[in-house]
């Protein structure tokens, strides 16, 4: 916007896009350094890893607690245990059923970013019947 105005001279514009490189870059290396967390957080819970832990989990490592903080800054929503069970009743335009024993898991938690509504019409017996979901 500061430089599209055209309101710096050529040096101020200059200066002006170094600072924005620079700033660019701190954010850069934050972000890449909460990644880092996360990934080691993560080691000692993978199911697939392929090493065996030496040094025993710290309390620091809270994968849970960064992975909600990082999709809430990306505007992801929690979905409530009610809405859960909504969209388990609700209809599908595939016809696959679900069943889910939430009571096998310790902890789910569920995210979504973004709501969107549409209909489709679903043909059966050959093109014949058609229904709207």
């Amino acid at each position: 916007m500061c430089v599209a105005a055209d309101q710096l001279d050529t040096d101020g514009n200059n200066r002006f896009r170094e600072l924005c490189r620079l700033m660019q870059s701190v954010f850069h290396f934050e972000y890449h350094d909460k990644l880092e967390a996360l990934k080691n957080s993560y080691m000692p819970i993978n199911p697939d890893r392929d090493t065996r832990a030496i040094e025993a989990e710290s309390e620091d490592d809270d994968f849970a607690g960064q992975l909600e903080e990082l999709l809430d800054k990306a505007n992801y929503e929690k979905l409530s245990e009610a809405e859960l069970a909504m969209a388990f009743e609700e209809s599908s335009l595939f016809k696959i059923r679900l069943n889910v024993n939430f009571n096998d898991f310790f902890d789910v938690v569920i995210y979504t970013r973004g709501e969107s509504l549409h209909s489709e019409k679903q043909t059966s017996f050959f093109g014949l019947v058609s229904k709207t979901i």
